[in-house]
């Protein structure tokens, strides 16, 4: 097949819109004083519109900031970027996460969202007889979990194909307006957790969850335990 054939089928294939971001992203970073809208036109060949829709996209995403009418990407991307995401961020809330851990004496785990499932980065476990033993390497879907569902509210296009599940739209709408979520006995039977955010809202934030064995549960300790971690949260940057 000859070259020119090849690189056209090739081009077919590949996501425009992808590069058009990753183009913005680029032009951004390699600016860290900051970038004003102006700047971006002259740089890229590109509508401003269509500059505009995917920097409040990357924005919503957690990646660029803008303040004083310049654009410049956040410390969470310097993060996602990184060898290993998450040892910072495993660095930073590790005393956190023993501080829950000591005031409620129950398993709190800190996740973060890998694509369309949820990636536990780190937890601590209180000693009991009966205990909850998390899987780092593990993945869990989004919809199953007090850490999934709060991800869910910041991600509409995710919950296209939930549509029909008239239950979960109305818990993922309540984190969305509440700020944290519930997995009742839905990943493991006899274990209930709620999760809030560990930072401030963003698809790229971290939450933490509390667990209990339904034996060792209650509303007040729950609601105690939701005020400790927003409580941590308040005044975090991101």
């Amino acid at each position: 097949m000859p070259r020119q054939e090849t690189v056209a089928r090739s081009s077919r294939q590949l996501a425009t819109s992808l590069f058009k971001a990753l183009d913005i992203l680029s032009a951004v970073a390699l600016n860290p004083r900051g970038v004003t809208m102006a700047e971006l036109t002259r740089a890229l060949s590109l509508p401003r519109t269509t500059i505009l829709r995917i920097l409040q996209s990357l924005e919503v995403y957690g990646l660029i900031e803008h303040e004083n009418h310049a654009f410049r990407v956040t410390p969470r991307f310097h993060a996602w970027t990184s060898a290993d995401p998450f040892a910072e961020l495993r660095q930073r809330m590790r005393p956190r996460l023993e501080r829950l851990s000591r005031e409620f004496r129950e398993l709190i785990v800190l996740g973060v969202a890998e694509g369309n499932r949820l990636r536990h980065v780190d937890y601590v476990e209180w000693e009991h007889q009966v205990v909850v033993r998390p899987g780092l390497a593990q993945r869990y879907p989004l919809h199953r979990s007090a850490m999934g569902k709060l991800l869910l509210s910041q991600r509409p296009d995710l919950c296209v194909r939930l549509a029909s599940d008239g239950r979960l739209r109305k818990e993922i709408a309540q984190a969305q307006e509440t700020g944290h979520a519930w997995n009742r006995e839905e990943t493991e039977p006899g274990i209930i957790a709620v999760a809030a955010w560990a930072e401030p809202v963003s698809p790229l934030s971290s939450m933490i969850s509390v667990s209990w064995p339904t034996s060792r549960f209650s509303e007040r300790k729950a609601a105690q335990a939701l005020r400790a971690i927003v409580a941590g949260t308040t005044g975090q940057r991101h």
